[in-house]
């Protein structure tokens, strides 16, 4: 009996540390935290590698100011303050306003004109990482200026003002249409007589007086270098191209 009572004794002892050591595990396995891994260093985003990325997701800073110098442009012959304006991309009063000019036609060949500088806009804040993806916005750019080179110049004499007049006396001419070479042109009145044109580019848009009496040649403003002068009231005055052809036909009122 004894040892049977012992036997159940060791017995008992064995299932209930059995129980025991199951229930130590159970509960160890069930409160146990996971091993913290290392977090990145905060100035290299990732332990002992550079890194430019922002974790945080914050947007990147840039004070930056970018800047071109202005140009010095020197103005040529056939030049008018609309075609220098439309070359760079400027209004004819942004260009007046930089030179501080008061008159579009107050210019000469050889004059120097100072083309502002353009300063690139600030570009706009954004992540540097970011988990979504990566949407391109293209700015819509303004559409191209209408191309003139293929159509056709149209000239015309738009007036013929102080006839009679030598310090006075002037043809205006204005083109509506394509660009035109005007060398070898002429400006003729009914007794023959001709003012011939030198090399000279008379853009869209571009007008240009013929003076009687003398003168400096400007971009605007051409001189005969007669004595006296030319054009009469009840006359007539044609603008001929280079093969004789006429573009244009004035009577002075």
């Amino acid at each position: 009996m004894r040892i049977a009572r012992l036997a159940g004794y060791l017995l008992l002892n064995m299932a209930v540390s059995a129980a025991v050591a199951v229930a130590v595990l159970l509960y160890w396995e069930n409160n146990r935290q996971p091993v913290a891994s290392r977090a990145p260093d905060a100035a290299t985003g990732e332990s002992g590698s550079a890194s430019l990325v922002l974790l945080d997701g914050s947007p990147g800073k840039s004070g930056l100011q970018l800047s071109t110098e202005p140009i010095i442009y020197r103005v040529r012959v056939g030049d008018t303050m609309g075609s220098i304006a439309m070359q760079y991309d400027l209004t004819i009063e942004e260009l007046m306003a930089q030179n501080g000019l008061n008159d579009p036609n107050a210019l000469a060949i050889d004059q120097l004109l100072t083309i502002p500088a353009r300063q690139p806009a600030q570009p706009t804040e954004r992540p540097m990482a970011t988990r979504a993806p990566v949407t391109v916005v293209v700015t819509p750019q303004p559409p191209a200026a209408v191309a003139t080179s293929n159509l056709p110049p149209v000239i015309t004499i738009r007036a013929v003002s102080g006839a009679g007049d030598l310090a006075a006396e002037q043809v205006v001419i204005v083109n509506v249409g394509g660009a035109a070479d005007l060398a070898g042109w002429a400006l003729v009145q009914p007794e023959g007589d001709a003012y011939r044109f030198p090399a000279l580019r008379l853009h869209q848009t571009g007008q240009i007086s013929v003076h009687t009496g003398d003168g400096q040649d400007t971009v605007t403003d051409l001189f005969w270098g007669r004595d006296q002068a030319v054009w009469q009231t009840g006359r007539v005055v044609q603008l001929l191209d280079a093969d004789g052809n006429i573009h244009a036909t004035f009577e002075l009122p």
